[in-house]
């Protein structure tokens, strides 16, 4: 069955199922607090710990089943029509592959590497205890552990509700959904050991994008998950709707993954040089940033119209240079992407956005996100909005949204359509650049905008244009 897989960076979280081995209750004090009260750590029943005991990410493993199950005792019964919760019959399984016996439902303990899942056939959700856990607790905290397991309970909830097969992307996004919404109920503080804040939560939500498909790959794939913009689309539909919305998730839901349409596109893995090259042929070659300041400049005044209802003017998108004197008001311009209100300029530093194309796997679209969002604050700023502060910033993250959303949907319009059209992983890079990049002092000043925030604000932006104005 294809809805208990998880994708795990190269990973391939399998259908999997049961450890056997010792039954231990899991003691202990916490260890991972983000407040100031203590609460002791859950006892919960894990199989196949390593001499009856519990591993650190065994531990947090455990806190995460009890808060989850805390969770859905709760919700389940509004969700589901009255119905009672009844947690996995067949248990919870920590597995080591290097030193499991005989494993149900896989072939090999190695299967297991490098994954979690719930196993339906036996009712239980085990995970691999000495890669897959400790790899995302160091990276990413220990609150990426929990998610992970929240996702796994999306596929025990859609289980024991019941729930009509659906292609594996839509159970796989349902099951993210679900995460959300149990997300949400442990940042408003009722998750008992796991008190989390809004910067936690960033963090392990960049660790969620690794859960996403190949780049290249299609949602009509018999074994699609879904790319980053779609699962955290779908998470984030989670936290702000609540379990009951997650129900809706039907075979009808459309997904914005995509694969490559030439061969040309895949070579490049959907990525064009950021400069501007010169050919085999001596022709000059436009890079990313020449060609996706034409575009913005050319799909702006229809889509400025269509949010504002008026004329919009062109901004001039200009590079500047570290150690340049050049100002704004009076003032220096020192940021990485700056908008200047006084002359309608959009000023950017090529070298910077070098190093975000750098850490974004040879991006071209993360550094024309952020260029787009200073462009989106000439439009917010023409009509008379504010563009200071967190409210600015989400403004014009969400009209930068808008303006994705129109590039995307190039790509099913008749042939012929001008302008730029996005490539397979486009969008997940917007996510990144949203994550790592938008709220750092050096692209657009220290706004108190949480990383979750910015990447809701694109997602409004995205669905509906008009709702940024």
């Amino acid at each position: 069955m294809t809805r208990t897989r998880l994708r795990w960076a190269a990973y391939l979280l399998v259908v999997g199922a049961a450890a056997s081995g010792c039954t231990q209750t899991v003691p202990g004090t916490g260890e991972y607090f983000t407040s100031s009260i203590a609460v002791a750590d859950a006892r919960t029943e894990i199989k196949g710990l390593p001499g009856g005991k519990p591993t650190a990410v065994d531990t947090i493993a455990g806190n995460a089943v009890a808060d989850i199950q805390q969770f859905w005792t709760d919700e389940f019964p509004k969700v589901f029509n009255g119905r009672s919760y009844r947690s996995p019959q067949g248990g919870f399984y920590s597995v080591d592959p290097d030193h499991a016996a005989d494993v149900p439902c896989v072939s090999s303990p190695d299967d297991i590497r490098g994954n979690a899942f719930y196993c339906p056939s036996r009712d239980i959700v085990a995970w691999d205890r000495t890669n897959l856990l400790p790899s995302l607790r160091s990276q990413f905290g220990p609150f990426l552990v929990a998610m992970v397991l929240a996702h796994e309970w999306g596929h025990v909830v859609q289980n024991k509700s019941h729930a009509d097969p659906k292609r594996t992307i839509v159970d796989e996004t349902q099951a993210d959904c679900y995460a959300g919404s149990w997300t949400r109920w442990a940042l408003e503080g009722q998750a008992p050991h796991f008190p989390i804040q809004r910067t936690e939560l960033d963090e392990a939500l960049s660790g969620y994008l690794l859960f996403r498909d190949p780049v290249g790959s299609s949602a009509r794939d018999q074994d699609a998950h879904g790319n980053g913009f779609d699962r955290i689309s779908a998470f984030q539909e989670g936290f702000e709707q609540g379990p009951k919305h997650c129900t809706t998730f039907d075979n009808n839901r459309q997904f914005t993954e995509t694969g490559f349409t030439s061969t040309e596109d895949q070579q490049r893995n959907g990525n064009l040089p950021l400069d501007d090259q010169t050919g085999s042929s001596g022709a000059a070659q436009p890079g990313a940033i020449t060609l996706g300041k034409q575009d913005l400049n050319e799909t702006w005044p229809t889509l400025y119209r269509k949010v504002y209802g008026s004329s919009f003017r062109v901004p001039a998108v200009t590079e500047h240079r570290a150690g340049q004197a050049t100002t704004c008001a009076g003032s220096p311009v020192d940021k990485a992407v700056l908008y200047c209100a006084q002359s309608n300029t959009v000023y950017f530093d090529r070298s910077a956005l070098r190093t975000v194309t750098e850490k974004v796997r040879g991006s071209d679209y993360a550094p024309m996100t952020l260029i787009g969002i200073g462009y989106a604050e000439s439009a917010a700023a023409q009509a008379g909005r504010s563009i200071d502060g967190a409210d600015g910033l989400r403004r014009a993250i969400c009209l930068d949204g808008a303006y994705t959303r129109v590039v995307t949907d190039r790509s099913t319009a008749p042939s012929g359509t001008g302008g730029l059209i996005l490539s397979p992983g486009d969008l997940d890079e917007a996510v990144e650049a949203l994550l790592s990049f938008a709220g750092q002092d050096a692209y657009f000043g220290a706004r108190s905008m949480a990383g979750f925030d910015r990447v809701q604000a694109f997602r409004q932006g995205f669905t509906d244009s008009r709702s940024c104005a």
